[in-house]
Order: C-alpha cells, then sequence, then structure tokens
C-alpha cells in the first residue's frame, strides 16, 4: 500500500523558510496564517534564539524583520542575542544589537548578555570571543561594564577579552581604544 505523505502545515512551512531565510517565501506564508508570528507557539518563538545558536544570520535577520520577538527564552533561559554572544556569531550579534536586543535582558544564571559573551569566550569552542565582547560592551559602556564583568573575564583566564573589559569601564581612556583596535585585529581573517 501507498501511504500518502502528509504535507507541512503551513505554519511548519513558514517556520522551515524562516530557518532557510527565504524572505519571499516566509512573508508569503506569513500571509496565509491566521494571527501572524504573535500567534505562534513559544516553543515555535524559540526558533531565533536556535538559530542565532547556529550562527545562521539570514534567519536571524529575517525573523526579526517578520517581527520575532528578540527577547525570546531559549536553552539556559538566554534569548537570541545571549546565544549568537556564547557562540561568539559576531555578525549575528551585529544584525540583533541593530534590531534593538536588550544587552541587560539576562537568562537562567541572571548573566546579561555581556557575562554571556565573556563566558562564551572562556569556555566556548570558537575564535571570536573578543570581538564579541567589544561589541556588546560597545553598547553597554560605560554604565553597564562593571567589577564583575572584568572579574568574569579574569576567571577565565582570557587576558584579552579582560583587557577590552577593563579599559570599556572608561569610554574616554586611551587604553579603551587601544583595546578594542587589537581586539579587531584579532579577528580580522
Amino acid at each position: 500500500l501507498a501511504k500518502k505523505m502528509k504535507l507541512p502545515c503551513e505554519e511548519e512551512a513558514f517556520l522551515a523558510a524562516c530557518m532557510a531565510g527565504a524572505g519571499r517565501k516566509a512573508r508569503g506564508l506569513l500571509k496565509k496564517l491566521p494571527g501572524g508570528v504573535e500567534a505562534l507557539e513559544q516553543e515555535d518563538l524559540k526558533l531565533i534564539a536556535h538559530a542565532a545558536a547556529a550562527g545562521n544570520a539570514g534567519a536571524v535577520a529575517l525573523m526579526a524583520d517578520l517581527g520575532f520577538d528578540l527577547e525570546t527564552k531559549s536553552d539556559w533561559g538566554g534569548s537570541a542575542l545571549h546565544q549568537a554572544a556564547w557562540h561568539g556569531h559576531e555578525s549575528v550579534v551585529d544584525i540583533l544589537l541593530k534590531r534593538g536586543a536588550r544587552t541587560e535582558s539576562t537568562n537562567q544564571w541572571v548573566g546579561d548578555a555581556l557575562h554571556t559573551a565573556i563566558h562564551g569566550a572562556t569556555h566556548g569552542d570558537h575564535s571570536h570571543g573578543a570581538a564579541v565582547v567589544k561589541r556588546i560592551a560597545e553598547r553597554v559602556v560605560p554604565a553597564g561594564v562593571t567589577e564583575h564583568h572584568v572579574a568574569a573575564a579574569r576567571e577565565g583566564g582570557n587576558a584579552e577579552v579582560t583587557a577590552v573589559l577593563e579599559a570599556a569601564r572608561d569610554t574616554g581612556n586611551p587604553a579603551y581604544l587601544a583595546a578594542l583596535q587589537q581586539a579587531d585585529r584579532a579577528s580580522s581573517p
């Protein structure tokens, strides 16, 4: 007996188009969804954070443009910005910051995006830690970089990240600018 294949419902097709970064297709399918993005299940809304964790910049940009909530909590209570920051995805961090992701949002361990980036730079398996920390620190400087952030970088043993954060406490400090330039050079191919 031949079985009929069940075609994915429009919601599943919409989510697949989002993950593929297929803007035209996703927009067309979104028009057919009653209630739009706001009507999606909580699990489906986490897709933007999953895309951020995977470094899927096209999908993250598309979902942000379509109205996915950038602050939706995903694994370990992290938003899309937390996910991208921990995994060292510079381009995704840039997209999220430009679209208004909140650096002060916290994950389940009460770590803000900067603290998550510091932890990822120390414990993640990537080489973009200092650059990601720099990008987020620029958004929270000067009031948001605290001794707690600096101490976390020191404990992790990442001298480059520690230097960026120590200097970030005073944005007018020439050492801060030098540390940012050094981080840029280190992250350039």
